[in-house]
């Protein structure tokens, strides 16, 4: 409801809608519930966001961790969906840290078609002396990007990990590998 927004502290009259940037930055981070489609989603700490059971949240434009402030966690679990049409971004901002964890049948997804050419769908450590840490983990969960790739360590003099454990699953493919490599290091 939109009594649960706020925009600069007051609390808002209306829910973000599909032309609005949706800031999470409470220190304290929080579990999200419920459905939204903005157009820019940004996680920021150094809290932990959770989204919970069921949730779904869209961006039409860039689903980004830890862009202004570090220590960003974002855990994606329980059957929710996060998904973007731009890239995904985990550990943005220079020399920033961020995380991002799909469990117990969670999904981030990359949902734009096979159109960005010479541009990764996702980047692991995308800003410049970033750190970006992404686990996939259990039985249902997944990272699926479709037909575009994903980049770990992409920023200059970053850091990045992406681990596969416990049955989850990461889909990452390229329509034409002059282009666009699936998984680049």
């Amino acid at each position: 409801t939109a009594a649960n927004w706020t925009v600069s502290g007051i609390t808002s009259t209306s829910i973000p809608g599909s032309l609005d940037t949706a800031i999470f930055d409470l220190n304290a981070g929080g579990v999200l519930l419920g459905t939204d489609a903005v157009n820019i989603l940004d996680f920021e700490g150094p809290g932990r966001w959770t989204l919970g059971s069921g949730a779904s949240l869209s961006a039409t434009s860039i689903v980004a961790v830890a862009n202004s402030s570090g220590g960003t966690a974002l855990n994606v679990g329980s059957a929710a969906t996060l998904s973007a049409d731009g890239r995904i971004l985990i550990g943005s901002g220079t020399g920033l840290s961020g995380s991002a964890t799909v469990s117990a049948g969670g999904t981030l997804r990359q949902t734009a078609t096979a159109t960005m050419a010479n541009a990764a769908a996702m980047l692991i450590a995308a800003g410049t002396n970033a750190f970006g840490n992404v686990l996939v983990s259990g039985t249902g969960s997944s990272i699926d990007l479709g037909h575009n790739g994903l980049v770990v360590g992409y920023g200059t003099g970053s850091h990045g990990t992406l681990t596969v454990a416990q049955g989850g699953s990461v889909f990452a493919t390229t329509d034409n590998s002059s282009q666009l490599v699936a998984l680049a290091v």
